[in-house]
C-alpha cells in the first residue's frame, strides 16, 4: 500500500500539489501573459520573479490554501479555495482542455472536505471571461443578483464582476 500525501489531489492527468521553488519559472511566465494576468484581481502586469514569493523568510507557505495545477508533470496554474472563495487562474496553453474544471472540482471538495459546516462557496470573475463562466456553471455555481465591480490590478481599473 502506498502512502497518499493529502495535500495532494488527482484527477487524471490533473495534479493539485503545493507550490515548490521549480515551479516559480512556470508562475511567472504564466501571470506575466496579460491575457491571463487581466483576468484576475491581485496579479500586477507585468509580473516577474520579484513579484513572486513562495515562501515566507521561517520557510512557511506565503500562500495558504493555494495549490499548484499540474498537468502532465508542469506547473500550470493555481487554484485556492480558501475561506469558502474559490479563485483560480491558468495558462494559456493550458485554456480550453477542461484542465481547470477538473481542478476547480478538486478544490471545491477538499473545501468542503475541510469545512464538513460549510453549506456554499462563492466566486467571481470580471465581466467578459466566458472560459471562467463556463468552469463555474460547470460546477454547479449559480449567479447571484446584484452588480459589482472589482479592482483589476493589470489593467488598472475598476470592471463590472460576475458573483456566483
Amino acid at each position: 500500500m502506498t502512502h497518499q500525501d493529502p495535500d495532494v489531489l488527482q484527477d487524471g492527468e490533473v495534479t493539485l500539489r503545493p507550490a515548490r521553488p521549480g515551479d516559480a519559472d512556470a508562475i511567472v511566465s504564466g501571470l506575466n501573459d496579460f491575457e491571463v494576468s487581466k483576468w484576475t484581481a491581485v496579479v500586477p502586469h507585468p509580473f516577474t520573479h520579484a513579484d513572486l514569493r513562495l515562501t515566507h523568510d521561517d520557510g512557511t507557505s506565503k500562500w495558504p490554501g493555494h495549490a499548484v495545477i499540474d498537468w502532465k508533470g508542469a506547473c500550470v496554474g493555481i487554484v485556492s479555495c480558501t475561506d469558502g472563495r474559490l479563485g483560480y487562474w491558468v495558462a494559456r496553453p493550458a485554456w480550453g482542455q477542461g484542465i481547470m474544471s477538473r481542478a476547480a472540482r478538486l478544490a471545491v471538495a477538499a473545501c468542503f472536505a475541510r469545512e464538513p459546516g460549510r453549506s456554499e462557496i462563492s466566486a467571481c470573475v470580471f465581466a467578459g471571461n466566458p472560459g471562467s463562466v463556463r468552469v463555474l456553471e460547470k460546477l454547479g455555481f449559480a449567479r447571484t443578483d446584484g452588480a459589482c465591480t472589482g479592482h483589476c490590478r493589470a489593467r488598472g481599473e475598476d470592471l463590472p464582476q460576475i458573483n456566483f
